[in-house]
């Protein structure tokens, strides 16, 4: 089955990300290592700083009150095939999730045959956004009549891809779905399958994740997950928990056979992944097992060792339990599988850089794999492997320690062993509950006398 499949081929990425309004934008905050966290502005949340956050541990507060948040965002509403009047009246969120979405498209072919056979499946957080807490307020306390267009801005889970496949006149069928942290790979992992079976010619995956930030920093804060010093240092020895983010990572998939006779740009190749669901973890503590299982079917489906990639760009949340669990599972998987490629044990290990975007973004929740997913995109692309933030050295007892991973801190040439051999990077998104994911992504170089061997797995 594995050698009928067609190769995806990554066509159009594009997001608003904190700090920055485009790609172009959040490419230069990666080769900066710009940090995008802010203190939260007085008028974001419904409560006053002073009231929401406290500096200790106490029932429906804050722990901080730095995030990574999205400012001074304009909305351009021409060019959608909805009604203005509720286009305007949309919560931010799905104003995000239109501006990504249209970009998107404008960087790669689509035509009016194309678009009815566009699929859009996109990952959004079951959590309250303003618009849906404004609603509640409105009825419960205002006494307020709710009209059609309070009704759709206030729609949660079920609206950003359905809004976005109805403003692009995208006719290739359209859900929205919450995996928790892991969900933007869960979508496209979806939409591969969709251009596999031939139900589309084209698929927008991705995330988005704005919901209300004074319910998500209280949240963390309750289950002692959320940074009190407001600063994510992913497997740092100073890593004290996690600060929230939010935005929107749009990717567009095709059939490489598709995306090559379009002339689209190819910014990878998706070679494998895995999915895998536990009952071992919780909340706030998650199991190696599992996630030990999504990264052996990625490798095995892409026939790699895990010694064969030259970045993984990790979940790294900053949580001291969550990071051990994460960097225990890579090195399993990573001696399981270098086992069963029946890598010599004469050779000297080769090691990997790591980092996580959640330590200058925040963590993007619904949308944090397709963020990571570009972050590394983007470095791939521009040849640099792209550094982590607030790392200086491991907790003593790390496993960092004795692996072949290290924490990329600097941008750095992204170099392969020889000419001939191809940029790989996988990237993890670890959800609450042992939701899991782990993508596999191989850079694109074009051969047109391989083109049909290339086409195919």
């Amino acid at each position: 089955m594995k050698n009928k499949l067609d190769k995806i081929a990554i066509v159009s990425i594009s997001g608003v990300f904190p700090g920055a309004e485009n790609t172009n934008i959040f490419l230069k905050n990666i080769q900066n290592k710009t940090n995008a966290i802010i203190d939260v502005p007085e008028d974001r949340w419904i409560l006053p700083k002073s009231i929401a956050v406290s500096k200790k541990f106490a029932p429906d507060t804050a722990l901080c009150s730095k995030a990574g948040l999205i400012t001074d965002f304009s909305f351009d509403s021409s060019g959608f095939l909805i009604d203005k009047d509720l286009l305007i009246n949309l919560d931010l969120l799905h104003k995000l999730v239109l501006h990504a979405g249209r970009d998107a498209l404008q960087k790669c072919y689509i035509n009016d045959e194309i678009a009815k056979r566009c699929g859009v499946i996109l990952a959004a957080i079951s959590l309250p956004t303003e618009k849906s807490s404004q609603l509640s307020f409105d009825i419960l306390y205002n006494k307020k009549k709710i009209d059609l267009s309070h009704a759709l801005s206030s729609q949660v889970v079920s609206f950003p891809a359905a809004i976005l496949a109805r403003s692009l006149g995208l006719k290739g069928g359209c859900y929205t779905l919450d995996a928790a942290c892991a969900s933007s790979l869960y979508s496209i992992k979806l939409a591969c399958e969709e251009l596999w079976q031939n139900n589309a010619d084209m698929m927008i995956a991705g995330g988005a994740s704005r919901p209300d930030s004074l319910y998500t920093q209280i949240g963390f804060s309750q289950l002692q997950a959320l940074s009190p010093s407001g600063k994510c240092s992913p497997f740092d020895s100073k890593a004290d928990g996690l600060v929230v983010g939010e935005g929107v990572g749009i990717i567009v998939l095709k059939r490489l056979r598709d995306a090559i006779e379009c002339k689209d740009k190819i910014y990878g190749i998706i070679k494998g992944f895995g999915l895998s669901n536990d009952i071992e973890g919780n909340l706030v503590a998650p199991a190696s097992e599992g996630q030990i299982r999504a990264l052996n079917q990625a490798y095995r489906m892409a026939d790699w060792s895990l010694d064969q990639v030259q970045y993984i760009e990790c979940h790294g949340s900053a949580t001291k339990v969550g990071d051990n669990a994460e960097l225990n599972s890579m090195i399993n998987a990573q001696q399981n599988l270098s086992l069963s490629a029946k890598m010599s044990t004469m050779q000297s290990p080769i090691s990997c850089a790591i980092g996580s975007v959640k330590s200058m973004t925040g963590h993007l929740l619904t949308a944090a794999g397709a963020t990571g997913m570009i972050k590394t995109l983007l470095a791939m692309e521009n040849k640099f492997l792209p550094p982590s933030l607030n790392f200086s050295s491991p907790p003593e007892n790390s496993p960092l320690n004795s692996s072949i991973f290290k924490v990329q801190t600097e941008v750095e040439e992204w170099k392969t062993k020889d000419t001939q051999t191809t940029r790989k990077f996988g990237i993890s998104a670890f959800g609450f509950g042992g939701i899991n994911a782990h993508l596999l992504i191989e850079e694109f170089i074009e051969d047109r006398k391989k083109i049909k061997k290339l086409a195919c797995y």
